[in-house]
């Protein structure tokens, strides 16, 4: 009864939508302020399963109202996998490589989309990074964590900043020295440091680096004394923590 109830609500917005706009396209889905036509699919190649025509969007704001062009993009049905005994299609694998020219063009038109319709908001966005970046610049410190009795580590991250940097410390209060900057990790300081590990004895530090965002990790290990990196290194992480043995002759990841 609750999802007839849902069905009946959606109904009605879109029948109140259509009499105002009677060249609302059908197949609607109402949901809040955002209202979407289902695709149809073209021919193209031969191939009928391919959708050749965007998606329209219906935007509702205190402007009024403004219908866009979703971005078009190909939905491959022949492509699926079997798993564990079942076909699962997946018409969009051919998305996941960014650096394919369609994937390129796709994102593309996206961004072109989104700033389209930002920019015609009528906000001074300059105003808006103004704001944004006044309350962001402030200091950035995580409380101290004591990984042996002469060494205590914390996050520290100035203004600014894109990486907090980790610092070590002997005492609270006592002077500071960077073990790790992962602004320096890359010229444009995309890189970042997602978990760290030290070892039991405080000698050596474990760490993750992630580039530009990416679910993907190389691991590291520094020495704590010299803040060096050691020649080895762990490549095609994903989501991963790292905690020392026992005997600090390695760490499991």
């Amino acid at each position: 009864s609750h999802v007839r109830e849902c069905r009946s609500k959606v109904e009605v917005a879109e029948q109140s939508l259509r009499k105002s706009n009677p060249s609302l396209p059908v197949g609607v889905v109402q949901q809040g302020h955002l209202a979407r036509a289902e695709p149809k699919p073209a021919e193209v190649n031969g191939r009928a399963d391919v959708c050749q025509r965007g998606d329209m969007l219906r935007v509702e704001s205190s402007m009024g109202v403004t219908t866009l062009s979703y971005p078009e993009v190909r939905r491959d049905e022949y492509f699926a996998e079997v798993l564990h005994g079942e076909r699962v299609a997946d018409p969009y694998r051919h998305l996941e490589d960014p650096d394919t020219d369609e994937a390129r063009r796709f994102v593309a038109e996206q961004n072109a989309l989104t700033q389209s319709y930002l920019s015609s908001c009528g906000i001074d966005r300059a105003l808006v990074h103004e704001e944004l970046e006044m309350n962001y610049n402030y200091a950035k410190i995580d409380s101290y964590s004591r990984h042996s009795d002469t060494l205590l580590a914390f996050f520290e991250k100035e203004g600014l900043e894109n990486q907090a940097v980790l610092f070590t410390c002997t005492h609270p209060g006592g002077e500071p020295t960077i073990l790790l900057d992962p602004n320096l990790l890359s010229d444009d300081s995309t890189k970042s440091v997602p978990s760290v590990s030290f070892s039991n004895d405080g000698t050596k530090l474990a760490y993750a680096v992630a580039d530009g965002g990416s679910d993907w990790r190389t691991l590291y290990v520094r020495d704590v004394a010299s803040a060096m990196d050691e020649k080895d290194e762990i490549r095609w992480c994903k989501f991963t923590s790292m905690e020392w043995s026992s005997d600090d002759q390695g760490f499991y990841y």
